[in-house]
């Protein structure tokens, strides 16, 4: 039996995937029920942490790629390098298709 507070939880998870709100693709971890972080396959391997490694190396391949963190730095959590040119081309792109 799971509490009230769990049963919202995953309502309102049901909601807005029913809504289309969310994308794992865009998203790095997968939560499980446990709030575990979980290895995204649909996110993208060779996406760059800001510590400058590639998003698998955040996980352990031989511990069903469990949330390790980076495997050459001391970098625990997976936060995308952002890339501000790349970004500033889509948004012109996005202004100008319009």
């Amino acid at each position: 039996m799971i509490t009230k507070e769990t049963y919202n939880k995953l309502k309102n998870i049901v909601e807005e995937y029913e809504k289309g709100n969310f994308d794992i693709k865009n998203e790095p971890y997968i939560v499980d029920y446990y709030e575990n972080l979980k290895y995204n396959p649909e996110y993208g391997d060779d996406r760059e942490c800001e510590c400058g490694h590639p998003y698998y190396r955040h996980f352990d391949p031989f511990e069903n790629m469990d949330a390790v963190g980076c495997k050459y730095c001391n970098c625990w959590e997976f936060k995308e390098k952002r890339n501000i040119i790349k970004e500033r081309i889509m948004k012109i792109n996005k202004i100008t298709n319009n």
